[in-house]
């Protein structure tokens, strides 16, 4: 039997978010486990290959899409090969948590939740007889609660762009609003570099100039690199979370400080973060094999990988 491919929906690549990116590495992961996977990009409407009417003015306007963006669908340095309509026979969609519906009328479909579902769309619209990972504990929500053995973890980390260079003096401070742009700011950003809409170059440059980082998104990835750098990340605590119902896993609080009192846990923990990090980059593989596994088991497909 033929290999169940796996049609990844993701926007382009992209560096500077946190979700592509991982999307993009499940995408690598699954292809380097012998499974078959590429990706569909989001932007691109999906349609029958039986009205090719419609198909042709789809692939035209995709074409001139492509052709005024310089930045590329996929990153060439991975395998994530584009999909097209020949893959999506009997294939398994994967959508991230903001995306509603089926917009590629797959008949198997999992959902990753990268964020809370509904924090960016305020619908949750999902099917019947779907499968749900999550990202985080504190992503599987009571509304579409998944199995609890159904985490599927793991850290893309450009190490080769965020790393310390600056082991003196430091002076400042940097601001990340990202997805907390709807909360009350409480500080005046003018006293700060705003890196929302920097080169993540540009960013690694500032987190090894500044003392301080402090951040209204309270999941970005981020934080993580300013403390790699040797900033303090400082989130922004939100209204009634308090650190427990933020962040339960203690390793994803390592070297972040939740709300200023928090400082001096994040600098103590700084270095186990570092080691953190580093058991983590070969997790990847692992744990997207075993993601492999459990959705063919769901949909009743015999295994079709070759997971050593």
């Amino acid at each position: 039997m033929d290999s169940i491919p796996f049609v990844i929906y993701a926007n382009r690549y992209d560096e500077k978010s946190g979700g592509t990116l991982l999307l993009h590495y499940l995408c690598h992961y699954l292809n380097q486990n012998g499974y078959r996977a590429s990706i569909w990009h989001s932007a691109r409407p999906a349609c029958s290959l039986n009205h090719l009417h419609e198909r042709f003015w789809y692939e035209l306007k995709y074409f001139f899409y492509r052709l005024l963006k310089i930045r590329p669908v996929c990153n060439p340095l991975l395998r994530t090969p584009k999909a097209g309509d020949r893959d999506m026979k009997n294939a398994v969609a994967v959508y991230p948590e903001i995306v509603n519906g089926n917009p590629l009328k797959a008949k198997h479909v999992v959902r990753w939740f990268l964020h809370k579902p509904g924090f960016h769309t305020g619908i949750i619209n999902y099917g019947e007889k779907e499968l749900y990972f999550y990202y985080q504990d504190i992503f599987n929500t009571e509304e579409v609660a998944g199995d609890t053995n159904s985490k599927l973890y793991f850290n893309v980390y450009l190490d080769n762009v965020f790393r310390q260079t600056n082991f003196g003096d430091r002076d400042g401070i940097c601001f990340i609003v990202r997805k907390g742009k709807n909360r009350k700011i409480r500080h005046d950003l003018s006293k700060g570099v705003v890196i929302d809409s920097l080169a993540n170059h540009e960013i690694a440059s500032i987190f090894n100039k500044v003392q301080y980082c402090i951040s209204y998104d309270p999941y970005t990835f981020y934080v993580r690199y300013a403390a790699i750098c040797g900033c303090i990340p400082v989130v922004i605590p939100e209204d009634g979370v308090d650190k427990k119902s933020w962040q339960p896993v203690e390793e994803l609080t390592y070297g972040i400080a939740y709300g200023e009192e928090d400082i001096q846990s994040a600098i103590d923990t700084r270095n186990l973060l570092i080691d953190f990090m580093e058991k983590e980059k070969e997790k990847g593989r692992i744990e997207t094999g075993k993601f492999a596994e459990k959705c063919l088991r769901f949909f009743g497909f015999a295994n079709s990988g070759n997971l050593e």
